[in-house]
């Protein structure tokens, strides 16, 4: 849910943003004050702010013209679109990520509280996996099971290779 609402509110948010960078009577008075500020007036903290604002449009493409900024725009929502993407299969390529514990093993959950347990035992009510049975366990890897670290009397599922990789991502 939270990746559909973003990924319909993304493109309107970068619009958003180039039409601000890109608003030539505000850079203009931007530009102003950073021209002709007397910066001894100002400052460390407010010479730094005016700086940043700046150099933020400088390189957000204010100073673009023509069909050089038209190009901008145009790469700006496509590099918009490309991150998005990118974060949106990472994100689903982890959710894939799990570990499952069968019922017989589950005495590899020792030390794990109750309702952390009974947690692992919802996923596995959840999942859609034909190996999976509602009477297993499945771990999730995002994000990080950190009770298995935490508690887990069973060193070998702190080891097992998807869940030190979960760790360190």
């Amino acid at each position: 849910d939270v990746q559909q609402v973003m990924n319909a509110v993304r493109p309107k948010l970068v619009q958003f943003s180039i039409e601000v960078t890109l608003n030539e009577a505000l850079f203009k008075k931007i530009k102003e004050v950073h021209d002709t500020s007397d910066r001894s007036k100002l400052s460390v903290e407010e010479q730094t702010l005016l700086d940043k604002t700046y150099n933020g449009y400088v390189f957000n493409g204010a100073l673009l013209k023509g069909a050089q900024r038209t190009e901008y725009e145009q790469l700006s929502q496509k590099l918009s679109k490309l991150t998005s993407d990118f974060g949106n299969n990472i994100a689903n390529s982890t959710a894939s990520l799990k570990v499952v514990i069968k019922a017989a093993d589950k005495h590899r959950l020792a030390g794990i509280p109750a309702d952390v347990v009974e947690s692992y035992a919802q996923n596995a009510k959840e999942d859609k996996d034909p190996d999976v049975t509602t009477d297993d366990y499945v771990i999730l890897m995002t994000p990080p099971p950190l009770a298995v670290y935490e508690y887990a009397d069973d060193r070998s599922l702190r080891d097992e290779e998807i869940v030190a990789e979960a760790y360190l991502l």
